[in-house]
């Protein structure tokens, strides 16, 4: 600006020259710090200083601060970090909600109960366990696959967000489709919870298999 030096254009913004500002590129996001602590030495006397930062996912953002399809800015986060109304997190990007996501939520606690029958039926029987164990590995480290910085086809990726259920990844469900008011915070200690939750159901069914052995059998 005026009586201001020349400055190198920042990373992943185009300028145009003369008074205009810089203007930041697809993949990138203009905070516009006000903290002036990523000010040039020659900009400390301005309100506010161009601090660009990649955006995360890249395709949140389109450029010149806006934000792609699914995706919103909130302070003081910004960059195209959340995911709109009727979108939510997948992999890392934000895709549209299903029509019905009560359904996925079912459909998700299903396969676990199936799974634990399975497992119970299977160990009454004396079938070892142990080479299920290679299975499930392996269908887990493809479902880490869908967070890679590779542009699989969508077909493939699907495959290992379907395989995540392994993982015991709630965002398969889309919670928050269902619940629009869930938060980051709630999310994270409902998730850390599960491996307790889970001890707690089969002390119970041990407690209550160790009762009818004892009292009810005699």
């Amino acid at each position: 600006q005026v009586d201001e030096w020349c400055l190198p254009c920042p990373q992943g913004t185009t300028c145009a020259g003369h008074l205009a500002e810089p203007v930041s590129e697809g993949g990138w996001f203009n905070l516009n710090d006000t903290s002036k602590q990523f000010c040039h030495e020659k900009r400390k006397h301005r309100e506010y200083c161009n601090h660009v930062v990649a955006c995360e996912p890249k395709a949140a953002c389109t450029g010149n601060n806006e934000c792609a399809v699914g995706y919103i800015s909130v302070a003081p986060v910004h960059r195209c970090a959340e995911c709109a109304d009727r979108y939510y997190r997948r992999a890392g990007e934000c895709v549209e909600c299903p029509d019905n996501p009560w359904i996925l939520i079912a459909t998700f606690l299903a396969m676990a109960i199936c799974l634990c029958v399975s497992g119970y039926i299977l160990n009454r029987k004396a079938v070892n366990l142990a080479f299920l164990t290679i299975g499930m590995d392996y269908f887990q480290v493809l479902a880490l696959f869908a967070r890679s910085r590779v542009r699989w086809p969508a077909m493939i990726k699907d495959i290992f967000h379907i395989m995540s259920v392994f993982n015991l990844n709630l965002e398969i469900t889309a919670p928050e489709c269902s619940i629009p008011d869930l938060s980051y915070a709630l999310k994270w200690f409902f998730i850390q919870a599960l491996p307790l939750g889970a001890a707690g159901i089969f002390l119970m069914l041990h407690l209550a298999l160790l009762f009818k052995k004892r009292v009810l059998m005699g």
